[in-house]
């Protein structure tokens, strides 16, 4: 029995105008339709008996009709849906039979569908009264499609340039005319190069040139406007996606890491604030780009009444917070995630700037820039206009408050030599092909590595010199130095070694020298900014008692404004000739021999070089070689080994040097 029942229940019938079917034969052809089966229904009557249980039955058949491309009879069967089983279609269904009317051009499908939508919920929705429009407009009834479009609230140039659009192609050119002007003159919505290009075109198909040359004469006086201000927009946003790229590296906790692991850093810091607690005993202190919050939270513990860490990482300043609940300063320390150019002001004056704001060769990233924002711009001075006095100087405290950029001479041991070398002869293989592939293999850009102090030639010299209290932002664009070094020995020079000293003084410069310092020197420590060096297009050989003098210029990249330009230009060196001839003397070298000596070295030396280095990109170089035609082999060419035992002079003189170098080791 309860099999027999089993089977009765997918036969029970239901009676639809004399029509018998089963509903579970019925669910089975709208499955055959759905998989495009069916045979095609074309003929209206058979429309009429097909059974619609359901709003998800029509909406599937409705959908069916259209993949099929039979638009006809799916908006047949969208009318009676609405006639016959008063269906209440959802949005999407009006979005579908719409965009049907648009595609075929049914105007009369398109008002009947209209009247049922000014019956339903969503005759007031934006993207309904858009397709209207459109669908008016490709039918060309343009009275109706303007009719929809008095309806919108908002208008812009976009709607106004579709509606355009429609009066060019059906042949209303004077329409479009008049729609341009009520644009903007009336709406005051600013027109766009295809507002302009629509009104000319109109113009053309009206032969109302002077119509035309009128708005031509007015674009051309606002051309030059127009233009530059579309570059300064064009400049702001570059500035701006430099500014996201900048900021997204340090949301990675390695950047933080590394700074973290750096002791030399960590220690001058810690030592600065912790030795001056007399200045941070109840003192609102402002942390510029804290990361971490490591400055702060040193700041909090030495006294400190508030500490206001600003970064523009989140995650970075999630992690900071974290930290900071976990050494139970919240109450002291709080985190603010924005550019420090976009805070207003503060809840209070402040009255300290910290910021660890060094970068490689000191002004890389820029980020010196946002210190002397906040100087200027929140820290608490009775008065505020351009210049600093020496009286607010004195009450100044910013963290550090003095830098110096130093600049020697470096011989290569290694990075050169094995880039000339290896790949050579790379398990007797020549490999030297692959070097194009390397990154700054021709060493055109600026290497950070740590070296040794042997490898100085010279002794430093100071390039740049930073106080914090006075230094301002115009100061940082252009920086030029000069500098000579006196050769104590006959050596090599393969490039420029770069690095700086930070120092935390509090209220004089007599106290500088006396303060906490942070130094990146190859005779210190190695830190995380190791050195930067400047490698020169090849070996210079400088005798005893010359002199090298040298030009260096820091200049701001005008595509990267957190980057510089570093250009450094080599001018003749100078020849000592009068100690050179005493010293040749007591040596017992032949006048002779030293006059070969010195033409041989300059035609081997540089006399002028200029060089431009950045960081992310090769700049070329030229440099410009003097030669005496006096050496009988001044016309040889092709390269010779280093060292070579040829009898050529400048292999000569090389060899030499470099015996003599590697028995006295005399390059300090």
């Amino acid at each position: 029995m309860s099999m027999l029942n089993f089977l009765r229940r997918p036969l029970k019938v239901f009676i639809d105008s004399r029509l018998f079917i089963c509903r579970y034969q019925s669910q089975r052809l709208l499955d055959i339709l759905n998989k495009k089966t069916a045979i095609e229904t074309e003929n209206n009557d058979e429309l009429e008996k097909l059974p619609l249980e359901n709003t998800i039955e029509w909406n599937k058949k409705l959908k069916f009709y259209r993949m099929r491309n039979e638009e006809k009879n799916a908006l047949k069967l969208f009318e009676i849906g609405i006639r016959k089983y008063q269906f209440q279609p959802d949005y999407i269904t009006y979005i579908s039979m719409l965009e049907i009317c648009k595609d075929i051009k049914d105007v009369d499908s398109g008002h009947y569908m209209h009247r049922v939508i000014n019956k339903s919920s969503v005759r007031d929705n934006s993207r309904i009264q858009t397709l209207l429009m459109e669908m008016y407009m490709k039918c060309g009834d343009v009275d109706s499609a303007r009719e929809m479009f008095d309806l919108f609230k908002n208008r812009t140039v976009v709607d106004y340039n579709a509606l355009m659009t429609a009066y060019n192609t059906h042949q209303y050119p004077q329409r479009t005319i008049d729609l341009f002007y009520e644009m903007r003159d009336k709406d005051k919505v600013k027109p766009n190069n295809v507002s302009y290009m629509l009104f000319f075109q109109a113009c053309i198909k009206l032969q109302s040139f002077e119509q035309g040359k009128a708005l031509h004469e007015e674009l051309k006086q606002k051309t030059s406007t127009y233009m530059k201000n579309k570059i300064m927009d064009s400049e702001q946003i570059e500035d701006n996606n430099i500014d996201k790229q900048y900021f997204e590296s340090y949301e990675k906790f390695q950047v933080h890491e590394l700074m973290l692991r750096d002791r030399p850093r960590v220690s001058a810091y810690y030592d600065a604030i912790m030795n001056s607690k007399h200045l941070f005993e109840n003192k609102v202190v402002l942390d510029v780009g804290s990361g971490t919050g490591i400055l702060s939270m040193f700041a909090a513990k030495a006294g400190a009444k508030c500490v206001y860490a600003v970064d523009a990482c989140p995650a970075i300043c999630h992690l900071a917070i974290e930290l900071i609940k976990c050494n139970h300063l919240q109450d002291k320390i709080q985190v603010i995630n924005k550019h420090i150019e976009d805070i207003d002001k503060f809840d209070e004056n402040i009255d300290i700037i910290i910021s660890e704001w060094m970068g490689f060769y000191l002004f890389h990233e820029s980020m010196l820039e946002s210190v002397i924002y906040a100087r200027d711009h929140f820290l608490n001075l009775s008065t505020r206009n351009n210049d600093i006095t020496p009286e607010q100087n004195e009450s100044i405290v910013i963290f550090p408050s003095h830098a110096y950029l130093y600049c020697a001479p470096f011989i290569d041991q290694h990075i050169r030599i094995e880039l000339n070398t290896m790949w050579k002869d790379y398990f007797d293989l020549n490999m030297s092909s692959i070097l194009p592939h390397i990154k700054n293999s021709n060493l055109k850009e600026c290497v950070f590595e740590t070296i040794e102090p042997s490898q100085l030639v010279h002794d430093a010299q100071l390039i740049q010199s930073i106080d914090l209290r006075t230094i301002r932002i115009d100061d940082l664009h252009t920086m030029r130095s000069f500098c000579e070094f006196d050769i104590d020995n006959t050596c090599i020079i393969s490039g420029f070694c770069f690095w700086f000293d930070c120092y935390f003084s509090s209220n004089n410069n007599s106290s500088i020298l006396r303060s906490t310092r942070l130094t990146t020197s190859p005779h210190a420590s190695k830190t995380h900014w190791k050195q930067t060096l400047v490698f020169l297009p090849e070996d210079i050989y400088p005798l005893k008692d010359d002199v090298v003098p040298v030009n260096i210029k820091l200049k701001q990249s005008s595509t990267n404004r957190r980057h510089y330009n570093l250009t450094i230009s080599i001018k003749k060196i100078k020849e000592n000739l009068h100690n050179n001839s005493e010293k040749n003397q007591e040596e017992n070298l032949s006048n002779q021999s030293d006059t070969k000596r010195r033409r041989r070295r300059r035609s081997s030396t540089m006399s002028s070089d200029k060089r431009r280095i950045s960081e992310n990109e090769a700049m070329d170089t030229t440099s410009d070689s003097t030669s005496s035609d006096s050496d009988n082999d001044s016309n040889e060419s092709g390269e010779h080994p280093i060292p070579c035992s040829c009898d050529r002079d400048r292999c000569k003189l090389i060899k030499t040097i470099i015996d003599k170098y590697n028995e006295e080791n005399i390059v300090e």
